[in-house]
């Protein structure tokens, strides 16, 4: 069986992702825009990777 992760992104952009146990992976901080720029949504591309602790 595929595990799968959880991406989630707030209202005042930060990002999280999560493990297939809904662990907390890592998060950041997505609010770092070039002055006067306005956005109003985010897309997110995931691809195969080896995450190792």
């Amino acid at each position: 069986m595929k595990k799968q992760i959880l991406v989630v992104v707030t209202s005042v952009w930060s990002l999280f992702f999560f493990d297939h146990n809904l662990r907390k992976l890592w998060e950041t901080n997505l609010q770092y825009f070039p002055h006067n720029a306005h956005h109003r949504e985010i897309a997110t591309s995931i691809s195969n990777y080896t995450y190792t602790t």
